[in-house]
């Protein structure tokens, strides 16, 4: 009974099925009559899966780890893990397919969280950085993601105190209040970087502070322009998320020799180069219909394509700069703040005197902010004699 009791809580089966049993009293709290839907089985899988898939990685990155019981018992039964990692993924998925759109809908940031909670998006020399290793945050985290995981999920499963419209409506606020968080903290923490000395503890930590805030508001503008259909809302959500994701694979680039592959860099740069083509291609058509937001489309395609051709360079060691990594983390991160302050004006438009046509608020950063990147990477770079 007691070896039973150890693999059901080493195996992370038991607060997986905690997190099932919290979501059934929410649907008893709601007056439903208990019963198993999808994404009950979805919880159950996705927990399964984040918990395991966090031990797994704290056991391969952190040998002294496995000093501890449940790392121990990990080592002790990888195939099994492995197996039990395995399943996690194949239950999830078949269940996926049951599920109403507007569950997967919510799901996706919560996704994204506790992704970001568990891999390490940064590394440095030692130091291996989380969303877990920012001061305070863990906790809240968790909180935040098991409240929407276990009392978001059956109200819109329900169709006893909400309609679909009134569902949609709720997740589209929700995002919103994302996006606009992730937004401002964003703002903040990158005109305090650009403003202050690079490199020391404070501009790391406010840098670590600033990624993680225009991930999420990448990530909710590209939810919030998939539920009210906006095309500029999704293209800077797209560029957003390319700058400062490739911005953080750059620093990996300092220690290349170290990196096993450069998967997840060159994943991120085909994907802004198909992006890239696409904005320049829908602002070639919007142009020919006699309207000037379309140079908004060519100008923010056009600047991912040259990003993408320095990622070609750097990738295949061709870069004419040796500290090339440093430059590119520089300009990238700049980039996402412009992206930031871009859509900052263009929300704001109507709160600023004089009439500017609207296009003008989508160039303005690019044009100011530019020759301050030009000048920075002039100031920095070594060139290889």
């Amino acid at each position: 009974m007691l070896n039973l009791l150890k693999i059901l809580i080493h195996s992370n089966i038991f607060i997986s099925l905690a997190a099932v049993s919290l979501t059934i009293a929410t649907q008893i709290q709601l007056g439903m009559a208990p019963q198993w839907h999808p994404y009950l089985f979805i919880i159950f899988f996705a927990t399964l899966f984040e918990y395991n898939i966090h031990r797994l990685i704290t056991v391969i990155k952190n040998k002294d780890a496995l000093d501890t019981e449940k790392h121990g018992w990990v080592k002790n039964n990888l195939y099994k893990f492995y197996l039990l990692v395995f399943l996690s993924v194949a239950g999830f998925l078949c269940v996926a397919f049951l599920a109403k759109k507007e569950v997967l809908i919510a799901l996706a940031p919560i996704a994204v969280l506790t992704i970001l909670y568990s891999l390490p998006f940064f590394e440095g020399e030692k130091i291996i950085f989380r969303l877990r290793d920012i001061p305070f945050l863990k906790i809240f985290l968790i909180a935040f993601v098991w409240s929407v995981s276990t009392i978001l999920l059956p109200v819109i499963q329900s169709g006893i105190s909400f309609k679909k419209i009134d569902t949609m409506k709720i997740i589209f606020q929700i995002f919103l209040v994302l996006h606009v968080v992730g937004g401002s903290v964003g703002l903040l923490t990158g005109l305090t970087n650009i403003l202050r000395k690079k490199g020391d503890k404070s501009h790391k930590l406010t840098g670590k502070i600033f990624f993680v805030s225009m991930l999420t508001a990448g990530t909710s503008a590209l939810v919030l322009s998939c539920l009210h259909p906006n095309y500029f809302l999704f293209m800077v959500g797209v560029f957003t998320l390319y700058m400062v994701c490739s911005g953080q694979c750059y620093l990996r680039l300092k220690q290349q020799d170290k990196l096993d592959s450069k998967m997840i860099e060159w994943t991120i740069t085909i994907l802004m180069l198909l992006a890239g083509l696409l904005f320049v291609g829908i602002g070639i058509l919007t142009i020919i219909k006699s309207n000037l937001f379309g140079l908004v489309f060519i100008t923010f395609g056009s600047l991912g394509l040259l990003f993408v051709r320095q990622d070609f360079k750097s990738y295949n060691d061709k870069s004419p700069i040796i500290n090339y990594w440093l430059i590119g983390h520089l300009q990238r991160m700049t980039g996402g703040f412009i992206a930031a302050l871009t859509a900052f004006l263009v929300v704001n438009a109507e709160y600023f005197p004089g009439r500017i046509q609207g296009f003008v608020y989508w160039l303005l950063p690019t044009i100011i902010l530019t020759p301050l990147i030009i000048k920075w990477s002039r100031k920095y770079e070594v060139k290889k004699k």
